[in-house]
């Protein structure tokens, strides 16, 4: 899928455009033969997060952001101090603008390999 995208055919995801400005970015970062390429979009990505997060029930599962959560709330346990209230993180919807699309690429290089990831303005 990802050598057909790469390769500009108009079908499935390669019609999308956040795919199309990721791809863009590869090219422009340098990637020519990638071991491993990778587009991210954040706010489909990080939906269901969110919501388990304004849930109260992010430090239950089992994503790395919820590890991260976790370890971040363990260290700032201090006696008598409330965990923020959650429930009045707005709607995903409200601020989604703020989680751009990215991507990410691997390259093989001769001595190991090189990772390049970014996020998009």
């Amino acid at each position: 899928m990802a050598k057909r995208i790469n390769e500009g055919s108009d079908t499935g995801l390669s019609k999308e455009s956040s795919i199309k400005r990721v791809i863009a970015a590869h090219r422009e970062l340098g990637c020519q033969n990638p071991s491993l390429d990778r587009c991210v979009r954040l706010k489909l990505a990080l939906r269901a997060k969110y919501e388990l997060l304004k849930k109260g029930k992010l430090k239950e599962s089992g994503s790395l952001l919820a590890s991260f959560y976790r370890r971040f709330l363990e260290s700032e346990n201090v006696e008598g101090a409330e965990p923020p209230d959650v429930s009045k993180l707005p709607e995903l919807v409200d601020i989604q603008d703020y989680f751009p699309d990215g991507g990410s690429f691997v390259e093989t290089m001769d001595n190991g390999w090189r990772l390049t990831s970014f996020l998009l303005k």
